[in-house]
């Protein structure tokens, strides 16, 4: 398979959840094995994530999301991350794009320091449910994606993108949560 660019894929600006599903979709069915596949929903408790090198922001000066998605895929050669949003190469070395995005705040800062939901892609490609209405009324109607929304196609196996969140909740796809410490132990 020729590596990825992010002009292969279907984007659509503030639907990062959605983008991630597309390209998880994309991956599988290019014949990448779903188990190197996890969706990472990057978030914490207060809901205010730092995050650097986004588009719109810079490596010194942070965007404020609730929450943040991006894809890690475990190569033979290591982890990589796929961030649309990111001013990092797409691709992404895993241990590089913690660094250029989330790098160690201040204890002032805590607040705003990252938690990272790892989802297995077959899970969310399954389970995830999204109607949309988090942006409702915050962007034009031409803003939104052209396709249909993402949902499942059994309505009881569904998480809305609000589940996926809160970052208070346990959730029944087996999903855990890690902070940055933890995520670079997994990925070394």
């Amino acid at each position: 398979m020729r590596p990825l660019a992010r002009t292969d894929c279907v984007y659509t600006k503030l639907f990062c959840e959605e983008n991630i599903w597309q390209l998880a979709a994309l991956f599988i069915k290019q014949a990448v094995p779903a188990s190197a596949l996890e969706v990472l929903f990057i978030s914490n408790h207060s809901k205010q994530v730092a995050v650097f090198s986004q588009n719109g922001g810079s490596l010194k000066q942070p965007l404020i999301w609730d929450y943040h998605v991006v894809l890690l895929h475990r190569q033979p050669s290591g982890y990589v991350i796929y961030d649309f949003d990111s001013l990092a190469d797409f691709p992404c070395a895993a241990k590089t794009y913690l660094d250029l995005s989330f790098p160690q705040l201040r204890s002032e800062a805590a607040e705003y320091r990252p938690l990272f939901r790892f989802i297995a892609a077959p899970e969310y490609l399954l389970r995830f449910s999204s109607d949309r209405s988090h942006m409702q009324h915050l962007i034009e109607a031409h803003a939104f994606p052209t396709y249909p929304v993402i949902m499942p196609e059994k309505a009881s196996t569904a998480i809305t993108l609000q589940q996926y969140r809160d970052f208070n909740l346990a959730l029944c796809d087996n999903s855990y949560i890690l902070n940055r410490q933890q995520f670079l132990q997994k990925i070394s």
